[in-house]
């Protein structure tokens, strides 16, 4: 395990996060989320690509 001040300060406060949700996952996503919405800021989704046919849809082109 890595022992670094950031590593360690960035530990704790992922802790006193999940400690005022009382650990509960979902209860933290809900917040995020319900936070995300109301603060006003436009929500964007990831642009679709376009697949090429007889192509898989996980396939990359290789550049060069």
């Amino acid at each position: 395990m890595i022992n670094d001040s950031i590593v360690r300060e960035v530990r704790e406060a992922r802790n006193l996060i999940l400690a005022s949700h009382d650990y509960d996952i979902e209860s933290y996503f809900n917040d995020v989320m319900k936070r995300q919405w109301n603060s006003g800021h436009p929500i964007v989704a990831p642009k679709q690509r376009k697949l090429k046919e007889g192509v898989a849809g996980n396939a990359y082109p290789i550049s060069r």
